[in-house]
């Protein structure tokens, strides 16, 4: 399902995440990513009757605190990454 409040590009996100994290994010601007970030809710609005209760800045700033209390384990554990989870599991 996609959950979301709105659209935005990888470049926007990172750019609200360096904000709110306080500048401590390093951006790598010659990446490029091609993919289509238009997302649709409906999905999970419709199968389970899902709705966002925060924004994404509010998300962000969730993920901030979590990180700085150490709440947040291995972030490059395979499960945190849909190829490398499919490859694990060798379904890719």
């Amino acid at each position: 399902f996609n959950v979301s409040t709105e659209n935005a590009t990888v470049l926007s996100l990172a750019r609200r995440v360096q904000a709110i994290a306080g500048g401590r994010v390093e951006i790598d601007t010659n990446a490029v990513d091609a993919r289509s970030y238009r997302l649709n809710t409906d999905k999970i609005q419709q199968a389970l009757n899902f709705e966002t209760s925060c924004t994404v800045d509010e998300a962000i700033e969730d993920l901030v605190i979590a990180f700085k209390a150490g709440r947040v384990p291995d972030v490059t554990d395979p499960k945190y990454y849909n190829v490398r989870q499919l490859q694990a599991c060798h379904i890719s």
